[in-house]
């Protein structure tokens, strides 16, 4: 019995991950519905530490327009707290953020209060026009 309470449990974990919340006061379920989640890592190529006050930033974004910024889909920052690279991410999305003909791409940052560390500086697309769900991304130092 306990084995099922435990398997239930981690039924409804695993169902959850990949999904975000809305702080909309106005919304009745505050679970907005998830098509899936982008997972991946990022890391980069300099032999130097991280501050334990370094934030790390990963941004899942529509960059279809050339002319216009970006439109960022889901995004998530943590602190590094000690912890150096690589970190592991996860951006949930829902169905609606997502269509078939936009080209979604994954790019992170690691800064340190308002100074820039790290930065992508390539473009890594993900999920739409055959492109996988992960990415793996190599950080650039900004000097």
């Amino acid at each position: 019995m306990r084995f099922l309470k435990v398997l239930g449990s981690a039924a409804v974990v695993v169902s959850l991950i990949g999904c975000t919340t809305t702080n909309d006061p106005m919304a009745d379920d505050k679970l907005i519905a998830c098509a899936g989640a982008v997972t991946g890592n990022l890391t980069y190529m300099e032999r130097m530490a991280l501050p334990d006050d370094a934030v790390i930033t990963v941004n899942l974004s529509d960059i279809s327009l050339a002319d216009a910024p970006a439109t960022v889909i889901s995004s998530v920052s943590f602190r590094a707290d000690g912890r150096q690279v690589p970190f592991n991410f996860t951006l949930p999305f829902a169905s609606e953020q997502v269509k078939a003909a936009q080209t979604i791409a994954v790019s992170a940052k690691i800064t340190q209060g308002d100074r820039l560390l790290f930065i992508t500086t390539s473009v890594n697309e993900v999920l739409t026009q055959g492109k996988p769900s992960a990415a793996n991304l190599v950080l650039e130092r900004v000097r």
